[in-house]
């Protein structure tokens, strides 16, 4: 853990995209469940991220939800990983 981040098996370059990637998918869902996020949800943020960045940030920025959603999946929070 460096930062009061555990790092999960992942670089600190690699955690620092993610926590980037994460503040951008913030405003999206920071206030939704874990179930409610959704295929539909992620189109919408999709589709608003395109307004400002390119498709390869929008891929990281999904990349990182995966990897959360992965992480929560293999602890029984979710049932799949709609990322």
């Amino acid at each position: 853990m460096r930062d009061g981040i555990p790092r999960l098996g992942i670089s600190d370059q690699t955690a620092k995209r993610y926590i980037c990637s994460l503040r951008a998918l913030d405003p999206f869902f920071a206030d939704a469940t874990l179930d409610q996020i959704t295929r539909s949800a992620l189109h919408t943020f999709t589709k608003e991220r395109k307004r400002t960045v390119k498709n390869a940030t929008i891929k990281r920025d999904l990349t990182a939800l995966s990897s959360l959603l992965t992480y929560c999946l293999q602890n029984d929070w979710i049932e799949h990983n709609v990322a």
